[in-house]
């Protein structure tokens, strides 16, 4: 399993067990997003429409975030991973600059990691029992070049 993997198990655990605490900390929507939303909310059909985007996105990154979470776990766990998704939707639908920017996929499994990792270091900060996760959830440090022998 990857590092990059095994940060995304322990923030999901974190996340998991500790959903009111992330609610708590979804960021205030921006400007620009409250602009795109404005036109993308409209009309009733509009916002209907623009609902049913937000349910199919939540449903994406719930299975993204099933797809790194050991089998048992993810059975288990029940509706607290369908919860994670829904923050993760929203703090997406929130930072974003525009609709294209929300609905883009190109990047959605590594946008969903980041901010996984950013809640969970959050939820860490404020709750010392849960220090002993801090380590995992750091990124590595870089190693360093080697050079080869002779080289300059």
């Amino acid at each position: 399993m990857s590092y990059v993997n095994r940060q995304l198990q322990v923030s999901l655990h974190i996340l998991c067990t500790n959903v009111e605490s992330a609610q708590l900390t979804l960021p205030d929507q921006s400007e620009r997003s409250m602009k795109w939303q404005a036109q993308v909310n409209a009309t009733h059909e509009q916002r209907v429409k623009h609902g049913s985007r937000r349910w199919d996105m939540v449903t994406k990154i719930e299975g993204i975030l099933r797809k790194f979470l050991p089998k048992q776990y993810a059975e288990t766990s029940g509706g607290q991973v369908l919860d994670v998704a829904w923050i993760i939707e929203n703090t997406l639908h929130r930072l974003a600059s525009s609709l294209e920017t929300y609905c883009q996929e190109n990047f959605l499994e590594q946008r969903i990691k980041a901010l996984a990792r950013a809640y969970a270091l959050r939820i860490v900060a404020k709750n010392s029992e849960l220090e002993k996760y801090r380590p995992t959830l750091m990124r590595p440090r870089p190693r360093p070049l080697i050079r080869a022998a002779g080289a300059a």
